[in-house]
């Protein structure tokens, strides 16, 4: 019997929401500073604190900057699909939170280890 349900088969169809929730977080309209720690919480689910150890900020102001661009994406009704087609300029804006998503993806998942200039300077005492 053949596999059915949410697998990527040759329909060429994402099984989940995963990548439509990122367009959203990476939207132009949403601050750029935020982007990425928007993708981390929505696709990840760390809380406020785990994303401001990423991201050297306090727990407080990133739960409250969390809060402000989850309620822009409501207010300005961004869709949580993945576009038809793709302007230069979302394009330029998506591309610039991809880095610091994955960093900051690995920051949490793995620890500060990972970093290349972690290991150098540990390689370094």
């Amino acid at each position: 019997m053949g596999h059915r349900g949410g697998g990527c088969g040759n329909s060429g169809e994402i099984p989940d929401q995963r990548l439509a929730l990122m367009f959203a977080c990476a939207h132009p309209a949403i601050d750029a500073g935020i982007r990425a720690p928007l993708i981390l919480q929505v696709i990840l689910g760390p809380d406020a604190k785990a994303i401001a150890s990423a991201f050297l900020t306090s727990p407080t102001a990133m739960g409250k900057r969390l809060v402000r661009a989850k309620e822009k994406i409501r207010q300005a009704r961004i869709p949580f699909t993945i576009p038809q087609r793709i302007t230069a300029d979302r394009a330029t804006a998506e591309a610039a939170t991809i880095d610091p998503t994955l960093s900051s993806a690995c920051l949490l998942i793995v620890g500060f280890d990972c970093l290349p200039e972690t290991r150098e300077l540990t390689a370094c005492r």
